[in-house]
């Protein structure tokens, strides 16, 4: 084996000791990411129901006491 070819071999070896890891650390950080981008999107849609039903029985408790004050 040549001098050049072992610097090759080990130039690569290096590269993929240093990019292996922060490879790994960033696809952790975009499936974090999308994770986070998900569940805020599912607590968005939560908070709306809560505040669709809280709306109507607003709405139902205020007319309610609307038609108490008429009888």
């Amino acid at each position: 084996m040549s001098l050049r070819t072992y610097l090759k071999k080990l130039r690569h070896r290096w590269l993929s000791i240093i990019v292996n890891p922060l490879s790994i650390h960033i696809s952790v950080n975009l499936s974090t990411a999308c994770w986070f981008k998900i569940s805020n999107r599912i607590l968005n849609r939560f908070h709306y129901l809560i505040e669709s039903m809280l709306f109507k029985i607003r709405s139902t408790v205020r007319r309610a006491s609307l038609n108490s004050d008429t009888i």
